[in-house]
């Protein structure tokens, strides 16, 4: 072998180092190229999706969710029913609901809400009268929202009778799940975004909020087998669970600003000098359920959750209880009628679609009793020029 081919073999082997270093190098600068216009799409579809919903649902400025987003039969003004003018007749008697979406009727056909069920029963008992029941509940309501809808949109169409119950929205903000909320517990409710939680950013989305690549977050998820927290399938609830401990002993820190919020809405209904009827909410809750019917239940890990737990079936009874014992002692103290919504609706799937949503069923009950205290309590016949009836108990109305 010559000297020259010496000399020539180390200046060879320099030379394929340094092709199979800019090769890797082009490789590295690639697959970099490949994840950025991944992470920029993925973020682009997720924004684009986002933007949709909001140009189709534009957000109110005070209370975000609007009824359109979970029902159908939404007037112009953004309650669900028959359309409605300010000026009413003086053969009109007007109702209006406040509340959450158990109020609104999600799940259900506007026929089988009970607002409507509510309607047709007073303009069967009441012939003569036209009888409006106008629906101002909305999904993802609290009593704090209640205050807000009655003072913003519902006052100024002058009700003859205002019907308000909520419990479990208000329950549920007392938790920072941090794919619904930022930050820990506000009394306001300002860390509980809900529907509006994307707004927050993309990763907002998953089970494990952490990091902030959206590409490594969808691997992560389809790696680990991440629940989604947004899906209400059985199966991903019982994964949701599974993930999570729960707990006897959440602390419901809304309790106070439920109080609050609950006695400033009687509060402003009654400075307008119009009734007010109040009720307790119903729910599926009870110790026996059965294996089945546990698996209707998703509120408390896809709502409730914090830290990595959940409240167990036995906290959301007992918490559902406490809430339910707030608007009541409230309303005794101010000597509003209050109706037991709670205990007429039986706590079987036949009445109930999941926690709290009622089926046509469930809706039925509350109708009768809501229009049942309507009657005694004379307002429609006062409005008829019928004088006053026998009247309705200021206390609890069964």
């Amino acid at each position: 072998m010559s000297s020259t081919s010496h000399r020539n073999a180390p200046a060879g082997r320099g030379r394929r180092v340094v092709f199979r270093l800019i090769a890797l190098l082009i490789v590295v600068m690639f697959a970099a190229l490949a994840l950025t216009v991944t992470e920029l799409a993925l973020r682009s579809s997720r924004a684009s999706s986002l933007y949709q919903e909001v140009r189709r649902y534009p957000p109110h400025p005070f209370l975000q969710a609007v009824p359109a987003m979970a029902a159908d039969h939404v007037n112009r003004h953004g309650f669900r029913g028959d359309e409605v003018e300010l000026d009413k007749g003086a053969k009109t008697f007007r109702i209006f609901t406040i509340g959450g979406s158990t109020t609104l009727g999600v799940g259900n056909e506007y026929r089988d809400t009970y607002p409507y069920m509510l309607q047709a029963a007073l303009s069967a008992r009441y012939p003569d009268m036209r009888i409006e029941v106008q629906n101002a509940g909305c999904a993802w309501y609290t009593s704090a929202h209640a205050l807000v809808s009655y003072t913003t949109a519902v006052r100024r169409f002058q009700p003859d009778l205002v019907i308000f119950f909520e419990a479990m929205n208000d329950l549920v903000r007392s938790f920072s799940p941090p794919w619904l909320a930022t930050g820990p517990f506000q009394p306001d409710y300002s860390h509980y975004l809900g529907p509006y939680a994307r707004m927050a950013g993309p990763q907002s989305r998953f089970f494990d909020t952490s990091g902030s690549f959206l590409t490594w977050q969808l691997v992560r998820q389809w790696w680990r087998g991440d629940p989604d927290p947004f899906s209400h399938r059985a199966p991903n609830v019982q994964r949701m669970r599974e993930r999570l401990v729960e707990t006897d002993r959440p602390s419901f820190r809304s309790l106070s600003s439920y109080r609050w919020f609950y006695e400033s809405v009687i509060h402003e209904v009654e400075a307008d000098r119009i009734p007010i009827l109040v009720a307790s909410q119903p729910s599926i809750f009870r110790p026996d359920l059965s294996a089945e019917d546990r698996q209707m239940l998703w509120f408390a890990p896809l709502l409730c959750a914090e830290n990595g737990t959940c409240p167990s079936l036995g906290a959301m009874i007992h918490g559902m209880e406490i809430y339910n014992a707030a608007s009541r002692e409230i309303a005794a103290r101010r000597q509003v009628p209050y109706l037991e919504f709670e205990a007429a609706v039986p706590k079987t799937r036949e009445f109930f679609s999941d926690d709290v949503h009622l089926r046509g069923r469930g809706n039925e009950r509350i109708a009768a009793i809501a229009a049942d205290a309507i009657v005694r309590g004379g307002w429609i016949d006062r409005r008829a020029g019928r004088g006053s009836a026998a009247g309705v108990s200021r206390s609890k109305v069964p």
